[in-house]
């Protein structure tokens, strides 16, 4: 045991007591500066690198929860969401019947378009016989033949259920004053 005070013992293995403070407040500095840079430096390339690259991108988006399953084929609505960042009022979101083989998962055939001024999601695929229908809140669609066929002046009525298959026709409960 040394009776001296921790200033007076020697400095080992720096130069003079100053060298020993100058290193010890670098490698302070750098190690909270490298521990900071593992923050910044990922978010820095997502923000630099990332959203350029999405913001030009289609996003599109496979709906499954309505899903339909005919034949060997998974038949769903996709959603593709082009963004207009200049005017978002103005953004797309086209809705498209697309098909897959189940065996593969590969796709079946080309996205046949639906023309809905629909911004919501409340289309549902419903099979009935021959035919597939896409019921939305303002369109009725159905798909025969390799083509979509619209149905002119259909509207769902307010407060009604999620579209059903009931005697061998689609069918929706109302719960308003008409049923």
């Amino acid at each position: 045991m040394s009776n001296g005070s921790p200033l007076a013992q020697p400095a080992h293995g720096y130069l003079s007591e100053e060298s020993k403070r100058r290193f010890t407040l670098i490698a302070g500095i750098l190690g909270a500066g490298f521990f900071a840079a593992q923050f910044l430096l990922p978010m820095l390339v997502m923000f630099l690198v990332m959203m350029p690259l999405m913001m030009g991108s289609q996003l599109s988006s496979a709906e499954l929860d309505q899903a339909a399953l005919w034949g060997d084929d998974l038949w769903f609505l996709e959603r593709s969401a082009k963004v207009n960042w200049r005017d978002l009022e103005k953004s797309v979101t086209p809705v498209a019947l697309k098909h897959v083989h189940l065996a593969d998962l590969s796709d079946a055939g080309p996205a046949l378009p639906i023309e809905s001024g629909e911004t919501d999601s409340s289309q549902a695929l419903l099979l009935v016989g021959s035919r597939l229908w896409v019921i939305g809140a303002d369109t009725a669609t159905y798909y025969e033949g390799g083509s979509l066929t619209p149905l002119g002046g259909v509207k769902r009525p307010r407060r009604a259920s999620r579209p059903f298959v009931y005697d061998g026709r689609p069918a929706v409960i109302s719960m308003g004053t008409h049923p």
